[in-house]
């Protein structure tokens, strides 16, 4: 049970890596297990993330729009899971395709934190904010 629940994390994690070495293929068939699996288990703590690593896979095969799409989905589950360092990650990953509409939601998310940590997000939100 343990590792089914942790599939979706460790996929975050293996995708990301993967991506980092350009490999954008296997890095999505990392992502789209763990998203099915997460639809049949409804356990979908993990699903902004995944959502927002599939985008960036669209955005590498140039499909800006899926990607957008693959973004809209991730703010939406970070947002009803109140996650806000999720949000934040995909309005950072959205400013790649649409830098005004991810400084609305990056000012959004920065208003929820009153003292905010010097983590790397929060740096790179507050540059482009």
């Amino acid at each position: 049970m343990v590792g089914q629940v942790a599939i979706p994390q460790f996929s975050t994690m293996m995708a990301e890596m993967l991506l980092l070495r350009v490999d954008v293929d296997e890095a999505q068939k990392w992502l789209s297990q763990a998203l099915d699996l997460s639809n049949r288990q409804f356990d979908r703590y993990f699903d902004a993330e995944l959502h927002r690593l599939s985008a960036i896979c669209l955005m590498k095969r140039k499909q800006p729009e899926a990607a957008r799409a693959q973004l809209q989905k991730a703010l939406e589950v970070a947002r009803m899971q109140d996650a806000a360092t999720f949000e934040l990650r995909a309005a950072l990953t959205l400013a790649a395709i649409d830098l005004q509409e991810a400084r609305m939601i990056i000012g959004s998310v920065l208003a929820r934190y009153p003292e905010p940590e010097s983590w790397p997000d929060i740096q790179e939100a507050q540059h482009l904010a």
